[in-house]
């Protein structure tokens, strides 16, 4: 069962039974095909909970490693920019751009 076949379109259970019946009966089938779907989600539905997002312990570890280097990396992007000789000698400070546009772009790409 899909859309083509339950949908308005040509062809479709509720075009047909609009055409057929009339427009209260449409509404009385579409009415009871939600309570039916409303009833088997009560049934066999799912939830998510707050314990579903919880990382697990090998993940919490991942994650603080990643944290770790970002830590470490924007460490050494900030000592590099607080040296002018350093910047000049490794091309740094890009052509027509401010030297925190530079900084900004070079923190931008350890983190993401």
């Amino acid at each position: 069962m899909n859309k083509s076949i339950v949908g308005d379109g040509p062809g479709g259970l509720v075009h047909l039974i609009w055409l057929d019946i009339g427009h209260e009966e449409t509404c009385n089938f579409m009415t009871r095909c939600q309570r039916i779907v409303n009833n088997w989600l009560i049934m066999f539905g799912h939830t998510i909970s707050c314990a579903d997002i919880v990382p697990s312990e090998k993940c919490q570890i991942a994650i603080e490693d990643i944290r770790r280097k970002a830590f470490v990396g924007y460490d050494e992007v900030e000592q590099h920019f607080q040296d002018a000789q350093y910047i000049d000698e490794h091309n740094m400070h890009k052509a027509g751009k401010k030297i925190f546009d530079s900084f900004e772009v070079q923190v931008n790409s350890i983190l993401n």
